[in-house]
């Protein structure tokens, strides 16, 4: 029997489209497409994947793990915000929604 993908999500290097390239030469792994299946939430698996992200990116030398996301999604903003990352800018992009840049101690675990 298969089992059941309840969470997703993909780390890889800066987005071009909003992180200079100054930012994007400092020591920081960054997540993307993170999500979890709904029926799932509320149980702290996302504050463990993020844990596992953030150690992730410190055992390959990252000082931050960073993300973007959308500039007017306030409530993704602040479950970013509960869980130990940092607001650092909101930029805007001609065709794109997101802009939100985010980012937390790659060595912090909640």
């Amino acid at each position: 029997q298969a089992a059941d993908i309840v969470a997703c999500f993909a780390l890889a290097g800066a987005d071009p489209a909003f992180w200079t390239p100054a930012e994007a030469a400092q020591p920081a792994l960054y997540l993307y497409k993170f999500i979890l299946r709904s029926d799932r939430r509320g149980y702290g698996l996302g504050e463990v994947l993020l844990d596992w992200c953030a150690q992730r990116a410190a055992d390959t030398g990252a000082r931050w793990l960073r993300l973007d996301c959308w500039r007017t999604n306030t409530g993704l903003h602040n479950y970013w915000l509960r869980h130990g990352f940092r607001q650092l800018d909101i930029r805007e992009h001609p065709v794109r929604n997101s802009g939100a840049l985010f980012e937390r101690d790659a060595d912090t675990q909640l």
